[in-house]
């Protein structure tokens, strides 16, 4: 309970992962494939969450720009699918209720809609952007974007940045101390749980308190 407060609700971050809220990570990498694959499928499934960390893993330095970067190669990665991938991935997405070529078409134009951002996030908020960005800084990059950009994508583009980040940070620490990537989605939980020390639980809840005190404002 007190771990999942730490990583701003893990439940909340796995539908991220596998393609919920602003569809920031592919719905492939982290979606359960059909009955396509058979006895298979969860082992294809854990490969595709290990192939995302590693890929995560490949970051020297988190900041606005490798945010960048790592959106340019999922939209490279999903440009160059292979024929059998692209088959998989569709038939998965059609089992689920949706229109896959409509929910590959969403997933890109968020994606893209990442870039912009980051291509609008001012010198000073590059790093740590959650922390350094300002509400003056918001309304900037809303009126740049000629009002595309709201405030309430703002958000939601930080919220996810920031959890991005925090994982990024476990994979290195765990990379840093011998450990071997998590097995899959629960193996990570688990181990962020177990890595959780007084002070942590004690930031995050005050973290927690803190967002819940915080004022509403516009766009928010």
């Amino acid at each position: 309970m007190l771990a999942r407060a730490r990583f701003r609700d893990i439940n909340a971050f796995q539908r991220m992962l596998r393609g919920g809220n602003l569809g920031f990570v592919q719905h492939r990498n982290f979606g359960r494939m059909s009955d396509w694959w058979g006895d298979k499928k969860e082992e294809a499934s854990d490969a595709s969450f290990q192939e995302e960390c590693k890929s995560l893993l490949l970051i020297k330095e988190f900041n606005n720009m490798s945010y960048k970067q790592k959106m340019l190669n999922d939209i490279e990665k999903m440009n160059n699918r292979g024929r059998v991938r692209k088959y998989a991935e569709r038939r998965h997405l059609k089992s689920s209720g949706y229109v896959p070529e409509e929910f590959e078409k969403m997933q890109m134009e968020q994606m893209r809609r990442v870039i912009e951002i980051c291509d609008l996030i001012p010198p000073h908020a590059t790093t740590k952007i959650y922390k350094n960005l300002r509400y003056a800084d918001k309304i900037k990059i809303f009126k740049d974007s000629e009002n595309r950009i709201t405030i309430s994508v703002l958000n939601e583009f930080l919220k996810n940045y920031m959890q991005y980040e925090e994982l990024w940070q476990w994979l290195r620490k765990w990379q840093d101390n011998g450990e071997t990537i998590p097995a899959d989605m629960a193996d990570m939980e688990s181990r962020i749980q177990q890595g959780m020390s007084a002070h942590d639980i004690t930031r995050a809840f005050k973290e927690k308190n803190k967002s819940r005190n915080k004022k509403m404002i516009f766009g928010q």
